[in-house]
């Protein structure tokens, strides 16, 4: 029955009916200059970006991607967790500098320079052990001259075959914020020391400074610049930095200061690098650092995240080695960006609120914006739009809208939200998007493209709802942590300002209320800080401990594993899948024999069919989204239209003259929640036999790790061709070109069910090792590099190319700080069959009792092969030292601990044996709907579900209306049942509520009532006679 497919919320009574005003269906192209009609009305009091797209800045910069002491060890993070990001400086220790036990700048500096980077600039005075160097400037000049620059100058000449330019990549920072500068008049004096100490060993060497904690103001500036101007010792680049969050507000006045300054003493203005921005509390933080990235990125300088926390995670942007956090994915984000930046203004707001970038390509007909840094609602308005060649004549443009949220410090986000998608109308060539529910934590990226589909209210996102842990039900006598005032320093953001802890004994926990609008399989994302047995400063005690507590759901207990994250307030997150029936259901975290940990919030999304099992990696890249590579003498690939039966704004052609290994190429970054075996199926046309290429992993500069060659054949119509590679955990860059003239439509990625794999658990292998327990498992102990190893056989089918997945485990540390975490990287190297297959940094993951997991790639011949590894004693870290003396303390070098290898074909040349076709259903505000299965065969049935809170106007499966089938029971839900023959999109359209007060309600016992002879049921979370209730 369609019983008009009406349903009604009542909210009290009191004789009042308001409907509310229905979607604008469509514009007329063509109109004349007339009142500018949004398709959704802005609040005037909205914050609001107004973006000119008519009115261009400069090429982007990318200025703002750079890191102070981001890299800790050559791969620590991994190459791949840069490269996207399109880096350029790397502030790090000096070369022999003992002050850290990671980072030194020769050993990273040719990672940094393969992502991409341009310049990495040295903390020369990390030479000494302590910060805050007391050392008289005449000493420091001689080790600069006798001992740092000599070195420094023996590395170049080696790398000078690779990198002519060399000379400008690395440059000295002689001064770090005032230090050391005792025993000469002033400032000035020192810094011409150490000018001139640097020079005389190493004559082409490249400078920089003041590099003083804030910027020195004018006469400060102006009075060094011209003692510079007056002594021959101007620096190459000028540094400061910024890094509280007035910053936000004076950086562009420091920097125009700097640039009059320049003009009034008539000298060349040099490379500003802010080589440390960002307030303590930002970093991390997605909705924040937009703003950041703004500020550089329309200055036309460059900058580096500060190091506030610790090395060895991109500044707080990586989860894990090859791990993208929410903030990683807003550098990704900004990597992407292409073209030209766009004039912007921003209305009802200050420079320190709501805030963003916003750029365009014309090659590929799009435009870019991001945003963030409020709560509330906010809006971005495009003006001009007509007059762009991208978007000349168009009367409408698809607007898509993702989110990436706060997921801590080491929490992983594989993928961002969509969270509204439509086609708008455009109107003198203007476009309002309105953003509701916006999180000051959350990053937003718009994406706007040309489109010829009907305008209609966008579809929104997966149901999301945030439960701050200090409004939860606590038990017990729990501690309340503040942001602004922590229970220890130094201070890192929380969600909502407060976090909750002290969960140390019977009946301590923390109750979550929660209300999800439909029946399905749900995330559950515990925000959480664990620092057990974490002392950071003292090595010889510290000792990270993992805990357990239960998590009790609607009365079934579990045990909820929260791995230690080094310290309470450096938050990551535990996630949990859950069946829940729409409706009410609690959510509790008891204690349950370990002390410790503090919880933040809890973040609850839908995830998938309801008891269909959590879904397995499916998602299709449209190529025409795709980064275009221009790194070297190939053409760029161009974004077309004209075969129809495209997904998308368009597909992508040129692609056998834009070719990989000459810089060419389209790239895709595949993020995998799961390491394996991956289809990879190219939907393409073609008009001759030809292949594609496919590579893994390159950089920014290397472009040779061609990986596979999908075979293609003719093809007047769209098709696919297909093959099967592994993808490890993390971010997969992959590469594409072809060697025919083609049409690249898109690239779906499906998890496959083949298991190729084999696993030896490292305490079953031959060598010399001892072996330790952590709960039921088993691992080796880290090996000393006195003779230790451990050695295993594996047979491989055929020769080529497996990847090797380390599982691992390290808490060491070395030194102290007062906020700087002195991690130790470990290390090791491989052998196969006899031979050198590698050396390789494996990074610490703060509990000898959490194992993480590194890939690396590995060849073997057919048949057995012998794999060894062990520590060969290669590295040389010297620690301690004081103020005014380097470390001279020798690190030992050892092996992280190692619980099992897992070995998988790089390649298999196999199709899905039986493909699985995505259903994607979404909808429009006021309402939900799901399917009953995440994934079917063809000819498989698949329940819909609709749960509106006004009217059905619409139900489109791949864009026919079958809303005339929907079936209802309750006037609550409605259903009808579908067969899967491909890749299914559903859309509903509902129309708003019609919302009433009702005098007078009455429950029944299954808590419904009964109004006007019609039932009704309770939607939301309020009590009985001030919730909403729904036919």
């Amino acid at each position: 029955m369609n019983n008009n497919l009406r349903s009604v919320r009542a909210l009290s009574f009191i004789i009042i009916v308001a409907v509310l005003l229905g979607m604008i269906s469509g514009c007329a192209p063509g109109k004349a200059e007339e009142e500018y009609i949004p398709l959704i009305e802005v609040p005037s009091d909205a914050p609001t970006l107004v973006v000119d797209v008519n009115s261009r800045d400069h090429e982007i910069i990318h200025g703002s991607a750079g890191f102070l002491y981001g890299i800790s060890n050559e791969g620590v993070p991994d190459v791949n967790t840069l490269t996207p990001l399109k880096p350029k400086v790397l502030a790090t220790k000096g070369a022999l500098g003992t002050e850290h036990p990671y980072g030194d700048a020769l050993d990273v500096a040719e990672e940094f320079f393969l992502a991409g980077g341009e310049q990495v600039q040295m903390y020369c005075s990390n030479y000494y052990g302590v910060f805050g160097v007391t050392a008289k400037a005449h000493d420091y000049g001689v080790v600069l001259k006798n001992i740092i620059a000599p070195a420094v100058a023996e590395w170049k000449d080696g790398m000078r075959g690779k990198y002519p330019d060399i000379d400008s990549r690395i440059v000295y920072i002689p001064i770090n914020e005032g230090t050391p500068v005792n025993g000469v008049p002033d400032f000035n004096d020192a810094w011409k020391i150490y000018y001139d100490s640097i020079k005389a060993s190493d004559p082409n060497a490249s400078i920089a400074g003041p590099n003083d904690s804030s910027y020195r103001g004018h006469n400060g500036m102006a009075s060094f610049l011209q003692f510079c101007t007056e002594n021959d010792c101007m620096p190459n680049v000028v540094t400061w930095h910024e890094l509280a969050v007035s910053s936000l507000s004076n950086m562009d006045k420091h920097i125009a200061d700097y640039r009059s300054i320049c003009a009034e003493l008539g000298i060349e203005e040099k490379q500003v690098v802010i080589n440390e921005y960002a307030d303590f509390c930002d970093c991390g933080v997605p909705g924040r650092l937009v703003n950041w990235i703004a500020r550089l990125e329309e200055n036309r300088v460059y900058g580096c995240l500060p190091f506030w926390h610790q090395a060895n995670n991109l500044n707080d942007l990586a989860a894990d080695s090859n791990q993208g956090n929410g903030a990683w994915w807003v550098y990704k984000w900004y990597g992407d960006m292409s073209g030209e930046t766009l004039e912007l203004s921003a209305l009802n707001t200050g420079k320190e609120g709501f805030y963003g970038i916003a750029s365009i390509d014309d090659g590929k007909k799009s435009i870019s914006v991001l945003c963030g840094g409020t709560d509330g609602e906010a809006a971005v308005r495009l003006e001009g739009l007509d007059k762009t060649e991208a978007f000349k004549n168009a009367d409408r443009v698809r607007v898509t809208v993702e989110a990436s949220n706060f997921t801590g410090y080491h929490g992983a986000q594989y993928e961002p939200d969509t969270v509204l998608d439509g086609v708008f109308p455009v109107t003198n060539g203007k476009v309002d998007i309105l953003l509701s529910d916006v999180k000051f934590s959350t990053a937003y990226r718009l994406t706007v493209t040309n489109t010829d589909e009907d305008i209609s209210a966008p579809a929104i996102g997966i149901f999301r709802a945030v439960y701050e842990t200090e409004n939860a039900v606590l038990k017990g006598s729990l501690i309340t942590d503040e942001q602004s005032s922590p229970v220890e320093y130094p201070p890192y953001y929380c969600s909502g300002g407060k976090r909750i802890g002290g969960i140390d004994e019977d009946g301590d926990g923390i109750v979550y209320n929660i209300d999800v609008p439909m029946d399905g399989l749900y995330r559950l994302e515990f925000i959480y800080g664990n620092g057990v047995g974490s002392t950071r400063n003292n090595s010889a005690t510290h000792n990270p401990k993992n805990i357990t507590q239960s998590l009790i759901i609607d009365g079934d207990k579990s045990e909820l594993f929260l791995p230690n994250t080094l310290f309470y307030s450096m938050e990551g997150d535990a996630v949990r899948y859950a069946d829940l029936t729409a409706g009410r259901h609690t959510v509790a975290i008891m204690y349950s024999g370990d002390e410790g940990g503090f919880h933040d919030a809890l973040y609850v999304s839908y995830a998938g069919a309801y008891k269909d099992g959590v879904p397995e990696y499916c998602r299709s890249f449209e190529a025409e989204n795709a980064d275009f590579n221009s790194f070297g003498s190939a053409l760029r690939a161009e974004v077309v239209s004209e075969y129809k039966g495209f997904t998308g704004s368009g597909y992508v052609t040129g692609l056998s003259s834009s070719q990989v290994d000459e810089g060419g190429g389209i790239r895709f970054t595949v993020d995998v929640e799961n390491s394996g075996l991956y289809h990879l199926g190219f939907r393409y046309r073609s008009d001759s036999d030809g292949s594609i290429r496919v590579f893994s992993d390159n950089t920014n500069k290397s472009f040779d790790s061609l990986l596979t060659e999908v075979s293609l054949s003719v093809s007047k119509s769209w098709t696919n061709a297909w093959t099967t590679v592994f993808l490890r955990k993390g971010i997969n860059i992959i590469d594409i070109d072809a060697d025919t003239d083609i049409s690249l439509d898109s690239m779906t990625v499906t998890k496959s069910s083949l298991d190729l794999t084999t696993t030896i658990e490292a305490e079953t292998a031959d060598g010399s090792f001892s072996t330790a327990e952590s709960g039921d498992t088993v691992y080796v102990k880290e090996m000393n590099a006195e003779g230790e190893y451990l050695e295993f056989s594996c047979n491989a089918d055929a020769e080529g190319l497996y990847k090797l997945t380390i599982f691992h485990s390290n808490n060491d540390l070395c030194g102290t700080h007062t906020y700087n975490i002195k991690i130790v990287d470990r290390d090791a190297v491989i052998e196969v069959n006899g031979e050198p297959a590698g050396h390789y940094f494996i990074p610490n993951t703060f509990s000898d009792d959490t194992f993480l997991e590194k890939t690396v790639t590995v060849k073997l011949k057919a048949g057995e092969n012998k794999i060894r590894i062990y520590n060969d004693d290669r590295c040389h870290v010297l620690w301690g030292g004081s103020q005014s003396t380097p470390g001279t303390n020798v690190l030992e070098n050892f092996t992280p601990n190692f619980d099992r290898f897992v070995i998988t074909p790089a390649v298999v040349e196999a199709e899905p044996d039986k493909v699985q076709y995505r259903i994607n259903a979404v909808s429009t505000s006021g309402g939900y709907v799901t399917a009953s299965k995440n994934r079917a065969a063809a000819g498989e049935n698949v329940t819909l579900k609709l749960y509106p809170e006004g009217s059905i106007k619409k139900l489109l499966v791949n864009s026919k209306d079958i809303a005339a089938s929907l079936e209802t029971k309750d006037y609550n839900v409605y259903s009808t049942d579908i067969t899967i023959d491909g890749d299914t999109d559903v859309f509903a359209v509902f129309e708003p509520a019609e919302e009433i007060r009702l005098a007078f309600i009455g429950t029944n016992e299954d808590d419904t009532i009964v109004y006007d002879g019609k039932g009704y049921k309770p939607v939301g979370g309020q009590s009985v006679h001030k919730r909403r209730f729904q036919r």
